[in-house]
């Protein structure tokens, strides 16, 4: 397969029974990425389950918050080897300065109390991952940076967590979607769960959730 680097050409060939449709397709390194804002109490939610011109608070989803272009499924004939899977959050108000500790923690709070859930068409979950995998970079900010502070549309990363040893492909057609669950029954767990997606909720704040791999495509 000219023109494909050695890894490149082992996902077309993890990809290839999944397409009738030839040898000459694209073999691209590609991400899969929506975005939600927070509500005011931790609830469940669902990534992926609204495209481009979906709703999006008083108006409707770009390309900025995703790249979805049908309700959590691939178009016709692409394929997608699912690689890694990231989360990040961003700032989007104030104007000025907020408390970076205060944003950080509440991000911590967040994800020591969610399970992320990669569902394909109607199976339960294909993957499992807690949410505090998702925690270093994000931990140590919160903690050491005392007086740091955030302004509008800084973006705080946790980066990615690799898939290599359970890897996900996506067949054409098929529905899936992430799951960001919360699940407590500790009431006062409950209420600092809550208060964070508050503070996240006022700041309007968002969370992405971005799938990298290799996508294959026709031509």
């Amino acid at each position: 397969m000219p023109g494909l680097t050695q890894g490149a050409a082992r996902d077309a060939n993890v990809l290839r029974f999944l397409s009738t449709y030839g040898t000459g397709r694209d073999i691209l390194k590609h991400q899969l990425y929506d975005t939600r804002f927070f509500d005011t109490t931790a609830t469940n939610y669902d990534f992926f389950a609204q495209p481009i011109g979906g709703a999006w608070r008083a108006n409707t989803k770009t390309i900025i918050e995703t790249n979805m272009i049908d309700t959590g499924k691939l178009a016709n004939g692409q394929a997608f080897l699912i690689k890694k899977m990231g989360v990040s959050f961003q700032t989007l108000l104030p104007a000025s300065a907020v408390n970076a500790p205060a944003i950080a923690m509440a991000c911590v709070h967040v994800l020591q109390s969610s399970i992320f859930e990669f569902r394909v068409a109607s199976r339960e979950w294909d993957v499992q991952i807690h949410g505090r995998n998702f925690l270093p970079a994000l931990a140590v900010y919160g903690q050491n940076q005392t007086n740091a502070t955030f302004r509008c549309g800084d973006t705080i990363a946790s980066g990615y967590i690799s898939l290599d040893d359970i890897p996900i492909i996506l067949d054409p057609l098929v529905n899936f979607k992430v799951g960001m669950n919360f699940s407590n029954t500790d009431t006062n767990v409950q209420t600092v769960i809550n208060a964070s997606a508050t503070l996240l909720h006022g700041l309007y704040s968002t969370m992405q959730v971005i799938l990298e791999g290799t996508l294959s495509r026709p031509k």
